[in-house]
């Protein structure tokens, strides 16, 4: 059942239905139950919160009920039933309200059900003891909705396969072995990885300047009076997957004899990235970091802060520090660019990543050298037929490729007939659905299905299986275990030391990394 919650505009012409109920009985001290009845009256008006049931929501025309309470006050009904002719139970509980309209009647339910339908009884349990009724107020009959053609699609799964026969030789060779004693050597390339890099000095991003003169300014930031610096990221840069990478440098302007960027601008050969993703701003490395300690503020300024208090101004406060990377809120007010004063102090670092190793040496490994006896050839004395093996076996060809034919006939005849496609416009009845291959490849499928008015109705015509015609193969020979006569050796020979890798895989199987 499903409630309602529209305004409908009833018509009611006709009042065509009359209910039969015993009076009143007491549920119990504090209530009474009161029993539907009455005929209803035709009504017109505008009703809200109606009640469907049966799928009259979707019906052009329902049946339709109004039903009303008689007592002073509606919120005295705890329940409401109503039991229609072919079983199905409606019930109402305070919870799901009362149909009102606009014409100030009072409060009762408006209830649509199929046209045909009928109300075989009804009751309501109120808590006013006084004498009060349950009555039909207006009826109307519905007409039935005309019904409406269906629709056939078809799912079938069709594979080829066919029989493959093989006939194969098997022989056995009587073989002459002749060997040679080596001596084999193995060098194995020797790889290290650099020291680590480290940097435990006040670290700053490395800024752009107008020259190299004592007079430059920074072109990309500012310089604090405390020698760091601050410098501007483009935000729709840094919003990118990729972020922004930016330069670090051992230090920014300071008094102690460095006057020109060349000098105090010095990059250190390593440099952080700025990310911007869900209003905050976070400063990262790549996968070269062994450690870093990095703080960062973030300002929609670049003014330099001249007391703590000031929120337009950037440098007022040593960032906070972290371990390998940070992340603060991106500042309110920064729309195009933000103003990042990153303090690092300390940082180390695998120069060329963590996976670079350099080539050191060759080294002979004593584990892989080997004397040992080798075969050079084998001289076949004898190659005898031992016997013929015929074996069998089905080959699965994929998707079957040929044609195939749909024939659909319902109580008007064949309504179809050629390729298979999805039907539609067919009137509600029973068909028969017949799948065959025009070849005659698989014997043909029928099913009998029932089209339903409005409905799609699915026709599984399961999995076939086509089998074709036999593929017979004469394989190469094979040959068993052969007959091994005693070893006939050569002189012995020492071979050239083998290298084994590369001296520029440092992660070959075979390199060594010290």
């Amino acid at each position: 059942m499903k409630k309602v919650l529209a305004t409908m505009t009833f018509l009611i012409t006709a009042a065509a239905v009359t209910l039969s109920g015993a009076t009143a009985t007491a549920a119990d001290g504090d209530t009474q139950v009161i029993d539907l009845k009455g005929t209803g009256s035709s009504f017109n008006e505008s009703w809200n919160n109606t009640f469907a049931v049966g799928g009259a929501e979707n019906a052009s025309n329902p049946s339709m009920w109004h039903l009303v309470y008689t007592g002073n006050n509606p919120a005295d009904v705890t329940e409401m039933q109503l039991t229609f002719a072919d079983g199905t139970v409606f019930d109402w509980t305070p919870a799901l309200g009362f149909s009102t309209n606009n014409g100030g009647n009072n409060p009762g339910w408006v209830i649509l059900a199929p046209a045909g339908w009928e109300i075989a009884s009804g009751f309501l349990i109120t808590k006013d003891l006084t004498q009060v009724n349950f009555n039909i107020s207006g009826f109307n009959k519905g007409v039935p909705d005309k019904p409406v053609n269906g629709a056939l699609t078809f799912e079938f799964d069709i594979t080829a396969q066919h029989k493959e026969v093989t006939t194969q030789e098997v022989r056995q060779k009587t073989i002459q072995p002749i060997w040679q004693t080596t001596i084999q050597r193995y060098e194995r390339p020797v790889f290290y990885q650099p020291k680590t890099t480290y940097n435990n000095n006040t670290l700053v991003t490395r800024l752009d300047y107008s020259s190299n003169l004592a007079s430059a300014v920074p072109t990309n930031g500012v310089t604090l009076n405390n020698g760091h610096t601050v410098v501007a990221v483009n935000i729709a840069a840094a919003s990118a997957p990729e972020g922004v990478s930016v330069e670090i440098a051992d230090s920014s302007f300071n008094a102690n004899g460095k006057k020109t960027p060349a000098e105090y601008n010095s990059p250190i050969g390593y440099s952080y990235n700025v990310q911007i993703a869900n209003g905050q701003v976070t400063i990262s490395f790549d996968d070269s970091l062994v450690s870093a300690s990095v703080g960062v503020e973030a300002s929609a300024y670049n003014k330099e802060c001249k007391n703590k208090n000031d929120t337009n101004c950037v440098g007022a406060n040593a960032p906070a520090h972290f371990a390998n990377s940070v992340t603060v809120d991106l500042p309110k007010g920064a729309s195009d660019i933000v103003y990042l004063y990153v303090h690092i102090e300390s940082i180390s670092w695998l120069p060329g990543g963590p996976d670079f190793w350099k080539f050191d040496r060759w080294v002979v490994d004593p584990n892989l050298t080997v004397v040992t006896e080798a075969w050079v050839r084998n001289e076949i004395v004898d190659d005898q037929l031992l016997r013929t093996k015929v074996t069998e076996k089905m080959i699965n060809d994929g998707p079957y490729t040929g044609d195939l034919l749909l024939e659909v006939s319902g109580p008007m005849g064949v309504v179809y007939s050629g390729a298979p496609k999805d039907l539609t416009d067919l009137a509600p009845g029973s068909y028969i659905a017949t799948l065959s291959s025009p070849d005659d490849a698989f014997v043909a499928i029928p099913v009998t299905v029932t089209v339903e008015s409005g409905k799609t109705t699915v026709v599984d015509f399961g999995s076939i299986v086509v089998t074709g015609d036999t593929e017979y193969i004469n394989a190469k020979a094979i040959y068993v275990r052969p007959i091994i006569l005693d070893r006939a050796y050569l002189a012995p020979i020492e071979l050239d030391v083998i290298q084994l890798g590369n001296d520029f895989d440092a992660f070959d199987p075979w390199a060594i990394r010290r």
